[in-house]
């Protein structure tokens, strides 16, 4: 805690310190919890979980009846703080796990199996959905296509490989093969 006392023989400006947290790397939370000052002075503004976290451009959003501390995404959505819930930006709650690169997944049963992947698009605009795995999407009226995705992203329903002039080529088969 700081002592807003004047010195001896200083005169009292009414001007008072505010008692701020230090976490063990030396970065500042303010009193509110609204603002952090990294250690290497970067100010960031937001919000403090319950549990003391800090979240950048955090949010306090309601979903279902309960409260979710979270950060709004780029898109307009809403991403939990967990990363378990995301709210697209059109309002469809979604329940789900976040992977390790950040993407937001949402489990689907495809042929009997459960596989996680994610919307096309974070709008909530309903483009379609693509397994993690790349191999199954899912066109907006729920049509289910089996293929592969190739290096820069593009789909290929019933996609296959070859190897010409010793490159890896991706590519649709024509109907005679």
């Amino acid at each position: 805690m700081t002592d807003s006392t004047p010195a001896a023989g200083a005169e009292d400006s009414g001007a008072r310190t505010s008692v701020h947290l230090t976490d063990r790397n030396g970065g500042v939370l303010s009193r509110d919890g609204t603002t952090y000052t990294s250690p290497s002075g970067v100010v960031e503004h937001g919000i403090t979980t319950p549990d003391g976290r800090f979240l950048p451009n955090g949010a306090v959003r309601t979903v279902d009846g309960h409260q979710l501390y979270g950060t709004p995404t780029d898109g307009g959505g809403f991403l939990s703080e967990d990363g378990t819930t995301f709210v697209t930006p059109k309002g469809v709650v979604e329940h789900g796990q976040t992977s390790q690169d950040g993407h937001f997944l949402t489990q689907r049963v495809v042929d009997g199996h459960p596989l996680w992947g994610s919307d096309t698009q974070d709008d909530g605009s309903g483009a379609g959905w693509m397994s993690q795995d790349g191999t199954v999407y899912i066109d907006p009226a729920g049509k289910v296509a089996h293929g592969l995705t190739a290096p820069d992203g593009q789909f290929l329903a019933d996609g296959v490989t070859r190897v010409v002039a010793g490159q890896q080529v991706y590519g649709t088969p024509t109907d005679g093969g």
